[in-house]
């Protein structure tokens, strides 16, 4: 063990002598010289929240200037008005640990008795990531838990959250910062930062536009003045500063506070300024050059066994444990007490609740940096062994292990033997680190090497490297002997092809079977996985074939959690071919015997979500609803691709239904889901585009259109959207004046099918190939539409199939009747937009033929449905044709809804706000009306636009006054 009385014995750090402590009281922190203007804008950020309205401020500053003095004023503004405030300081040694600034501020791991609290502690210990997740979609399940509950927090009264040192924070906890800045408008939430303004990470970059976009007060503090830096100075010596004191700190410190207190107060220990005629003077003209060896030399006069302590405890961040702190030094607890109190008196240190801080983290590096290299990451090594004996967590362990020599010993690699699985749960990132580090001591072929190979590769997976994962899986491969091992890489290289669009994942899938490698069960399972990857390259029946083998296996050998599994693989495939009724027959099969005992939350809510789609596209439409709403309910902590996945699912039902309102909330709310793959990208902007096409909404559908081609598809499972991009596109081709080519592009995708998604599925996309074919006069194309949708490939009958097809004959032979027929589908199969496109081709048709009375019925129904959608550009169409058919006169659309005000609202919208004015948080309105936080939260900021408001207090202010005007 290094000895801690050799840290820097042989630094020239001068003689440290006892003082006397009761007159040695260091300096004053920092004083808030000349910030009067910054403080007041902050507070008044104070003042709004304290009265129900959100918002945010951010301080950027360099080293010293002042911000966390700043924002500790604000806080303590915050408290003296008893607002609940959550603070932090985030660690340069925890950038690389999720949550890390966030977790210290809701104060995770002290004991809480708040159960919300409990179970973001249990989601953050974890345990490693399973085949079909991994550990990434579990973080940001995690980030859904943590935003839950500071919007429940916020229910109760007003929040303030702050955290110092943001370029220290980690991506997820700068993450969970930015999101809320979105819902700083809705919320009374103030969100405080501070920063410096180096280094600057792409994610605090990111935070950054993100804080600027919703209008919060960035303020970036400059040095102080002349005049400012001689009131500081005289602030710290009771007197006013003489011209040769002034000048000296003013060209050394170059109006830094910190620099300039600490400056000051050298001079004051070293005797050398002194009283002349009411003015202090020195009585020196040289000092140390740089804020780093004032520090040092005010330190200086710290006893030598305090000042050793103080360089120890600099390694482990600018907050530490005392009882941490022992561990490393391998000393009683007991034997600190005096050290850390003279280090508390002389204002080094301060007390953060049961943690230690470092009064400025320019003190702990100072201190840091003043122990050589070498030996720092000796005593780096140190503490990680200290720590993991003593049962610390394995991320702070791991940090302390990176830091250390470049060669780990024995003990490392056997930690990482044992809690590697842990470590990659926690922190996958820092494993991936640690593990390469680890593995360069190892010669090629030894066992040992291996088996944490493989956890290499899992780390990867789990921290998204999906390339990376692939190629090292694939390095490994050879190396592997044991048959465990071998079974849990090939289901990492399985997974990390699939999900990055590799074409040789269904290889990878085809050789693991083909090793004779894998026992019974576990080849059953990963054949359920494969048949979705045998399916995305389009071999559909021998995809149905592999997944029904993997059933009979599962049920063979009685592989209970494993039936489920291999139903869902199934009913999957059967879906995805357009055979629903099959589908939902599985589904529900697996829906009976799943279990959260046995069956892995993320496959309960992939369950629901295709059982779903199946039920949605079957026109089983309240039944789909029940489907969504029972998976969230089982698996509320699941982030990710699977969130995503639902949002999208209920927002295509939402479009279909004809709520449109609610399906681009849905939407938005989909679009904040971190998706890590790209899964659901495409079906976002392409059903939004798709929506907006139809409201004549230009600038949404470039925006839509616009973001997709920013962010081609890659991965596998992101193509099974691509046809509502498709159709977005060339629905967006005719609305600019060239519907040829719009039917080019539809036909042909509805004909040959989209990246895997036969025609089967493609029913919906059918009316607007008919219509397009009609109006061009291309009697051919319409023909084949209507002969596939009379003879479906899967047999299939629902109503909005029958519906495609009595549109499609109806218009190929120019029948009223049978496109009132369709009318009448449509309507059971509740799709108002192709009930009016029904209702608007008759009504042509019966204009053109006379018969008026018929065609004024047919007209009215189009126009008040399209109106109830606020399809103007299907309006404007109709109105148009409806005109040129000799109907000018009688026919009167009915009045649009306004775009603004009461009357404008949902009645989803509707319902939130009056849940909102019950004083409801958005996870409470949620589970309400059986809808997602952010769906919610999309609503919340639609209704609040409408009425022109700018918080949930004037939005409960004008609810309430509305109802007592309606009871009057």
């Amino acid at each position: 063990m290094v000895s801690v009385a050799a840290v820097g014995a042989d630094q020239a750090v001068g003689e440290r002598g006892t003082i006397d402590r009761q007159a040695y009281r260091g300096p004053d922190p920092v004083a808030l010289v000349d910030r009067a203007e910054e403080l007041e804008r902050l507070c008044e950020l104070v003042e709004r929240v304290a009265s129900g309205r959100g918002g945010a401020g951010v301080i950027e500053a360099e080293p010293g200037l002042g911000k966390t003095a700043l924002l500790g004023a604000v806080i303590a503004s915050a408290r003296d008005r008893e607002l609940r405030v959550l603070h932090s300081q985030a660690e340069e040694l925890e950038q690389r640990l999720p949550f890390g600034a966030i977790a210290t501020a809701l104060g995770l791991g002290l004991g809480s008795p708040d159960p919300r609290l409990a179970e973001i502690e249990r989601l953050l210990r974890g345990g490693p990531g399973n085949r079909h997740s991994g550990t990434t979609d579990a973080q940001y399940g995690l980030v859904e838990a943590v935003l839950d509950l500071v919007d429940d927090w916020c229910a109760e009264g007003p929040l303030v959250l702050a955290v110092d040192d943001l370029q220290w924070a980690d991506r997820l906890s700068l993450l969970i910062l930015h999101r809320l800045g979105r819902l700083v408008e809705q919320l009374p939430l103030l969100l405080l930062g501070a920063c410096r303004t180096v280094p600057r990470s792409p994610d605090l970059d990111q935070f950054r536009r993100g804080m600027q976009a919703h209008s919060a007060t960035w303020l970036r503090l400059p040095p102080l003045g002349e005049p400012a830096t001689i009131e500081l100075i005289a602030r710290l010596v009771g007197h006013p500063p003489g011209p040769e004191l002034a000048g000296l700190v003013a060209r050394t410190a170059g109006g830094n506070p910190l620099y300039i207190t600490e400056l000051v107060d050298a001079l004051a220990r070293d005797g050398r300024i002194e009283p002349r005629q009411g003015q202090v003077e020195a009585t020196v003209t040289e000092v140390p050059p740089s804020l780093g060896e004032a520090i040092l030399h005010r330190l200086s006069f710290l006893p030598r066994p305090t000042f050793d302590v103080l360089r120890m405890a600099s390694l482990l961040g600018s907050t530490f444990d005392s009882a941490d702190l022992a561990t490393v030094l391998d000393r009683p607890p007991t034997t600190l007490v005096e050290p850390l109190q003279e280090a508390i008196a002389a204002g080094v240190l301060t007390t953060s609740g049961k943690h230690l801080v470092f009064r400025h983290d320019l003190i702990r590096h100072a201190l840091y940096d003043d122990v050589p290299a070498s030996l720092r990451a000796a005593l780096h090594m140190q503490a990680g062994q200290a720590l993991a004996g003593s049962g610390a967590p394995v991320e702070r362990v791991a940090e302390h292990l990176l830091q250390g020599t470049a060669s780990p010993g024995e003990a490392i690699v056997g930690w990482l033997e044992t809690e590697g699985d842990r470590l990659i749960a926690r922190a996958p990132a820092l494993a991936v680190e640690l593990l390469r580090r680890v593995l360069n001591l190892f010669g090629a072929g030894e066992e040992r090497a291996a088996a944490l190979r493989v956890k290499l590769c899992t780390a990867l997976l789990s921290s998204g490297q999906l390339k990376a994962a692939e190629q090292e899986a694939r390095d490994t491969l050879p190396t592997v002997t044991d048959p465990r091992l071998e079974a849990e890489l090939r289901w990492v290289l399985v997974r990390a092809a699939f999900e990055g669009g590799s074409p040789e994942a269904l290889h990878e899938v085809e050789l693991a079977l083909a090793s004779g490698r894998l026992g019974p069960v576990e080849a059953a399972r990963l054949q359920a996985y494969g048949a979705i990857t045998m399916y995305t390259v389009g071999r559909t029946e021998d995809a149905e074939a592999m997944a029904y083998r993997a059933q009979e296996t599962a049920r063979a050998y009685g592989d209970e959690p494993g039936i489920p599994e291999t139903l869902l693989s199934v009913g999957t495939i059967r879906y995805l071919a357009g055979h629903y009724d099959e589908a939902i027959e599985l589904l529900a099969e697996c829906r009976r015997r799943a279990s959260p005992e046995h069956t892995e939350p993320e496959q309960l809510l992939m369950l629901h979500i295709v059982l779903g789609f199946a039920l949605r596209d079957s026109d089983r439409l309240a039944e789909a609803d029940e489907a969504f709403e029972a998976g969230m309910r089982i698996a509320p902590g699941i982030g990710g691709t699977y969130l995503s996945n639902y949002h999208v699912g209920k927002a295509v039902a939402r479009y279909l239904l004809g709520g449109w309102d609610d399906a681009v909330a849905e939407l938005e709310a989909a679009r904040q889901t971190l998706d890590l793959f790209g899964v659901t990208r495409a079906g976002i902007n392409g059903l939004q585009a798709l929506i907006a096409v139809h409201r004549g909404d230009l600038a949404m559908l470039s925006r839509c259109l616009r973001e997709a081609e920013a962010a081609p598809l890659t991965g596998t499972g992101g193509r099974l959207y691509e046809y509502w991009l498709v159709w977005a596109r060339g629905l967006a081709l005719e609305a600019e004046g060239h519907p040829e080519q719009a039917l080019d592009q539809l036909f042909d995708a509805w004909h040959q099918g989209v990246a895997g998604v036969p025609q089967a599925r493609l029913h919906h996309v059918s009316p607007d190939v008919a219509r397009l074919a009609a109006a061009l006069g291309d009697r051919d194309r319409l023909r084949i539409v209507a002969e596939a949708l009379d003879d479906h490939p899967t047999g299939q009958r629902t109503p909005s199939i029958l519906g495609s097809g009595e549109l499609a004959r109806g218009l190929l032979e120019e029948s009223p009747d049978r496109l009132l027929a369709a009318a009448g589908h449509f309507r059971r199969a509740n799709r108002p937009l192709y009930q009016a496109l029904a209702y608007e081709h008759a009504a042509v048709l019966l204009a053109r033929a006379g018969d008026t009375a018929r065609a004024r019925d047919a007209a009215s129904n189009a126009l008040d449905r399209y109106t109830q959608l606020d399809a103007a550009w299907d309006l404007a169409r109709a109105e148009a044709r409806l005109r040129d058919a000799g109907l000018r006169h009688g026919i009167r659309a009915p009045r649009r809804r306004p775009k603004t005000g009461w009357a404008a609202l949902t009645d989803t919208e509707r319902k939130v706000a009056r849940y909102v004015t019950e004083g409801l948080s958005n996870p409470a309105i949620a589970n309400r009306m059986y809808l997602s936080r952010r769906t919610v939260q999309s609503h919340v900021s639609s209704i609040l636009g409408k009425l022109g408001l700018s918080s949930r207090v004037e939005l409960a202010a004008t609810v309430s006054r509305l109802q007592a005007a309606a009871h009057d």
